[in-house]
């Protein structure tokens, strides 16, 4: 057996080119990859352009409260799952969090406190990170040129750009997943290479806590591990067992995943948020990836938002949409390797949960998404009728020019300075303030925003049941959590939230008086909670 050396593997030259071997991607045998010189520049030039647009504030969605709470915990030295969220299932979310976020977080909270821009900069030098690890797992597959074409796209994208104002788990969980590909990639080169067992068992480690990093930052990675099984029962070409690699590494991370869960919180919390409306779980949970494919596809779209034209918008994903598709069956004809495995297993999980999670929940996966387009793009103009034409050169311009634009117009519809209707806003600075210096330390807040509201005030804080016609049973709940305070607010974030509870608060006026009101919120005391039998002898005095 011989080997011939290339820039960046090891090829075995007694196996055919045309062969099924699964030690490399076709691809990789027809282009030269070679250390980009533009890189590191390239990215730097993201993160500088992030770091000058950093926005005050955040928005109102309040998993950020959480994670924060959670890594304030960790710097105090305090229990992880100590907080002032009082958990209603199945609204808002669970009571507590993956703890790899926060374990990142720790160590800025320790030194500033719950300082939101230094937060910020410190998921932006981790999206930096990300960007390079997704251009080592690319750069098996792309020339340099388009490896610069794919970073560009994924880290001057609006949207992703829009991430970096957001202390959430996304950011993290994308350093992680790419490192874990990436360690997946090498891992099997250096196996076809003939790495002594020593190495071998380090790719085995590394791939492992990297698997469980890429867990405990979002439970949706656990897909990592079957990903990597099937992939090493495919690469075999035969049935047999998975290779002592697949094994240690799958069980090394299945381990660290059990120790989480006895130690600091399992996923049992997330089945909790899980509802069925109609009594019959397996009915609702089959509608609800009936709605999925269509809700995934509409969110997709976001992408390309131009923030201006939904038709422009809806025409550019249509086109990247077939450029990824015909990229991803190329790749997969040429040969299937971890990455298509890991994406077609990852966005099946997604769209079967039963969890509207929508742009966000894609958004780890939208970056291979860009990379099956730009192959896509590359295997439509080495076709013979396109080759170097008039046609094919512009065509691609044009679509080149088209995105520049839709990035161009994108970014003109944002705010610069601060994140509109957000927690640093004037009304909502105040609204905590109010809380702080009026509410007692033990009184419980009734508010649509719980976890947010418990960080900042260190108040208790709960969600209300969502219960219609039945005014009764959302009072029982309250008397069950003693709660003393309804907000109602902030207004406009979320509608159908805010009619609900201003139709709630109308028909119970007896039993909450106002006490703070803004723009956005008012905040009302509970003055007495009726109790089941005195509200029903006031129904049937009203009937009388």
């Amino acid at each position: 057996m011989s080997f011939i050396k290339t820039t960046t593997m090891l090829v075995d030259t007694s196996v055919p080119m045309d062969s099924g071997s699964f030690a490399k991607p076709a691809i990789n045998l027809e282009i030269k990859v070679r250390s980009s010189q533009f890189l590191i520049p390239v990215i730097l030039m993201i993160g500088i352009f992030y770091l000058l647009t950093i926005r005050q504030g955040h928005r109102w969605g309040d998993d950020f409260s959480l994670y924060i709470q959670h890594a304030k915990n960790i710097a105090e030295g305090v229990s992880y799952n100590s907080t002032n969220y009082i958990f209603l299932p199945p609204y808002v979310g669970p009571a507590s969090y993956p703890p790899i976020c926060p374990l990142v977080l720790a160590p800025v909270v320790w030194l500033f406190g719950l300082n939101l821009t230094a937060m910020k900069v410190e998921l932006i030098l981790v999206f930096l990170l990300s960007l390079f690890l997704l251009a080592k797992v690319v750069r098996e597959f792309l020339p340099e040129n388009w490896q610069l074409a794919l970073i560009a796209l994924v880290g001057f994208n609006p949207y992703f750009w829009e991430t970096k104002d957001s202390v959430e788990s996304e950011i993290v969980f994308y350093a992680a997943v790419y490192l874990s590909i990436y360690l997946v990639l090498k891992s099997y080169e250096a196996i076809q290479a003939g790495a002594d067992g020593l190495t071998r068992f380090g790719y085995m480690l590394a791939t492992g806590i990297s698997f469980y990093l890429a867990y405990g930052t979002r439970s949706i990675g656990i897909v990592l591990l079957p990903s990597l099984v099937l992939f090493d029962l495919i690469r075999n070409r035969k049935l047999s067992l998975p290779s002592l690699y697949a094994v240690g590494a799958v069980g090394l991370a299945i381990g660290l995943i059990i120790l989480q869960a006895v130690l600091l919180r399992s996923d049992r919390a997330y089945v909790e948020t899980v509802g069925a409306g109609s009594g019959n779980f397996l009915l609702d949970w089959m509608q609800f990836v009936l709605m999925n494919v269509p809700r995934y596809l509409t969110s997709l779209t976001q992408i390309w938002d131009n923030g201006y034209s939904k038709l422009a918008r809806l025409g550019l994903t249509m086109v990247m949409s077939g450029l990824a598709v015909i990229g991803f069956g190329w790749q997969i004809k040429k040969r299937i390797t971890f990455l298509e495995l890991f994406v077609a297993i990852y966005t099946i999980s997604i769209v079967i949960a039963p969890m509207d999670g929508g742009i966000r929940y894609l958004l780890p996966v939208v970056p291979f998404y860009i990379f099956y387009s730009l192959q896509g793009i590359r295997l439509l103009t080495e076709q013979q009728l396109f080759r170097a034409t008039v046609f094919s050169k512009l065509a691609l311009g044009g679509l080149a020019a088209v995105v520049v634009l839709t990035y161009a117009f994108g970014y003109s519809a944002y705010s610069f300075k601060e994140i509109p209707n957000g927690i640093s806003s004037k009304e909502a600075v105040e609204f905590l303030g109010y809380i702080n210096r009026n509410t007692a330390p033990n009184d419980v807040v009734i508010f649509g925003k719980p976890r947010a509201l418990s960080l900042y005030t260190g108040r208790k804080s709960s969600f209300y049941p969502v219960v219609r016609d039945d005014d009764q049973a959302i009072w029982n709940y309250f008397r069950k959590i003693n709660a003393t305070y309804i907000v109602s607010g902030p207004l406009g974030i979320e509608p159908s939230e805010d009619e609900f509870l201003t139709g709630f608060l109308s028909r119970n006026l007896s039993h909450v008086h106002e006490e703070y009101a803004n723009a956005v919120f008012k905040v009302y005391r509970i003055s007495d909670i009726p109790d089941a039998e005195r509200s029903k002898r006031s129904d049937e005095a009203a009937e009388r």
